[in-house]
């Protein structure tokens, strides 16, 4: 990963934030696969195509940790946020691509301008 080539303590934030999206979207698919294998009272999921947002959800995030390895901050959220908002069936398109522009912007602006966060190269 690229946290790994950071300065010293520089790392710590991105590494926390990835090491908590996973172990949150773990247990989410753990406690969902289990509601499907044990369903007595038809609480819950009863099948596979009604956990297909949580898994979905959790491969997102998998696909994020590894994009955020091979490239940088901004490629990888710009693509999480598209990609999680069409799961989640947000319309129109121009609405999705202009969320994501509008948090990428506010972010490089935070941390780059005002913060003085180099990018990584």
């Amino acid at each position: 990963m690229q946290t790994f080539t950071m300065k010293s303590g520089a790392e710590t934030m991105p590494r926390l934030i990835l090491s908590v999206a996973l172990i949150c979207n773990t247990a989410l698919l753990v406690r969902t696969v289990r509601q499907l294998k044990k369903n007595p009272s038809n609480e819950g999921y009863t099948s596979i195509s009604e956990i297909k947002v949580p898994i979905l959800m959790f491969l997102g995030v998998v696909l994020y940790c590894v994009l955020f390895s091979f490239t940088n901050y901004f490629i990888a959220t710009a693509i999480l946020i598209l990609v999680f908002m069409l799961i989640e069936k947000v319309k129109p398109l121009w609405l999705i691509l202009t969320i994501d522009a509008v948090y990428l912007v506010f972010i490089y602006v935070l941390f780059v301008v005002v913060l003085k966060v180099p990018l990584l190269k």
